[in-house]
C-alpha cells in the first residue's frame, strides 16, 4: 500500500484506468488469462475490480 500513498490521486486514477481498460480489451479478445493477471496485479495494490451484468467495470480502493 505504500505505492498508493506515494502517488497523487489523479495520476494513480489514470494508471488504474489504463490497467482496467487493458483488462477489458483482453476480456473482449477472450484472453482471460491476461485479464485475470491484471485483476490480480490491481488486487495486490488494494484495488477492487467489479464487473456488472450490463458489462460495465468499476473499481475502488479497498
Amino acid at each position: 500500500m505504500t505505492f498508493l500513498k506515494q502517488k497523487s490521486s489523479s495520476l494513480l486514477d489514470k494508471e488504474i484506468e489504463e490497467k482496467v481498460n487493458l483488462r477489458l480489451k483482453y476480456k473482449k479478445e477472450r484472453n482471460f488469462k491476461e485479464a485475470d493477471k491484471i485483476r490480480g496485479q490491481l488486487q495486490e495494490l488494494g484495488i477492487i475490480i467489479e464487473d456488472t451484468k450490463e458489462g460495465k467495470t468499476t473499481w475502488r480502493i479497498s
